[in-house]
This record gives structure tokens, C-alpha cells and sequence, in this order.
């Protein structure tokens, strides 16, 4: 029942991301939801198991509505996944600046990473259509990175917010 959740939960995220989001430009960037909640799924040791199962789920859904060629998103989103849940054993306590450190971090693997997947479906020839390359990267990673660290801080915020008043509320008053 957890899984069907989080398929559901990333689905609607993608969703999410592709209709309402997708106004909220700044200098032509969108930031992305899906991978900023698959990075927190993946650092908090209680969602970790679901990390694969979110990374499909917002991957296939994005990839529906995107100009990629199908599967490049939820690869990479895989391929973040297998990263994050590699490596985040390094930080001793999550708090706002191991998340910002991977969020930053991943942006970065995420946009290479797309761009690296391209460019070997280009040597399949139905693909030959899209071109994308490195360099395009360098005129909107700076303001992706910094917008979705700054939408993280945020996410951090509402979610130790939520957490309080859910203990607040869940003790009992004699």
C-alpha cells in the first residue's frame, strides 16, 4: 500500500511540475520537483526503500510530456537514486546542509546527465533530431542550481514545520 502511495505521490509531482509549476519560470527555468523530492527521499533512511520506486514513477511522467526521447528522464532520475543512496550514509544527522549540498549537487549530475544521454541515443538514427550539448548548460545551471535550493529550503522548512505541529498535536493532554 506505501508503494502504490508513492507512485501516486510522485505521479501527481509530476503532474504537478508539468502544469502549474511549468508558469512559474525564472529566466527560463523550471525547477524541478520530481528530483528535488527523489533527493529527499533518497537522504531520509525511512523513505530510502521507496527511492527506486519514486524515480520511476516521477520519471515516466515526466518523461510523457517531455521532447526528450522517452526514458532519458527516469534513467537519470535512476541513476541519482543509485548516487544519493550510495553515498548519503556520509552525513551523521540530516539537517539543511547536507540536503542543500545534494541538492546543488544533483542538479548538476542531473543536467550532465541528460545531456550525456542524448548524446548516445543520437548514435541510434530516429534520434539524430534532438541536439542538445555541454555548453548549452553553462547559460542556466547557475540560476537552476540556486533556484532549487532555494524551493529546497523551503520544502525543508514546511517539512520540519509539519513534523512539529504533528507532535504537538499527538501528544496527549492529561
Amino acid at each position: 500500500m506505501k508503494y502504490l502511495l508513492i507512485i501516486l505521490f510522485f505521479i501527481l509531482m509530476g503532474l504537478l511540475q508539468v502544469t502549474i509549476i511549468s508558469q512559474l519560470l525564472v529566466g527560463e527555468i523550471v525547477v524541478n520537483l520530481v528530483l528535488i523530492s527523489i533527493i529527499f527521499f533518497n537522504i531520509f533512511k525511512k523513505l530510502k526503500k521507496y527511492g527506486i520506486w519514486a524515480s520511476l514513477a516521477g520519471g515516466l511522467t515526466l518523461d510523457l510530456f517531455s521532447t526528450l526521447p522517452f526514458g532519458v528522464i527516469t534513467l537519470s532520475f535512476i541513476l541519482i537514486t543509485f548516487f544519493i543512496q550510495r553515498f548519503s550514509n556520509i552525513f551523521k544527522k540530516i539537517t539543511i546542509l547536507p540536503i542543500v549540498l545534494s541538492v546543488g549537487l544533483m542538479v548538476v549530475t542531473y543536467n550532465f546527465l541528460l545531456v550525456t544521454l542524448v548524446k548516445i541515443q543520437n548514435f541510434i538514427p530516429i534520434f539524430k533530431w534532438y541536439q542538445i550539448d555541454y555548453l548549452s548548460l553553462r547559460h542556466f545551471l547557475g540560476i537552476e542550481i540556486v533556484y532549487s535550493i532555494g524551493v529546497t529550503i523551503l520544502f525543508y522548512f514546511i517539512l520540519e514545520l509539519v513534523c512539529k505541529l504533528k507532535n504537538v498535536f499527538s501528544k496527549k493532554k492529561i
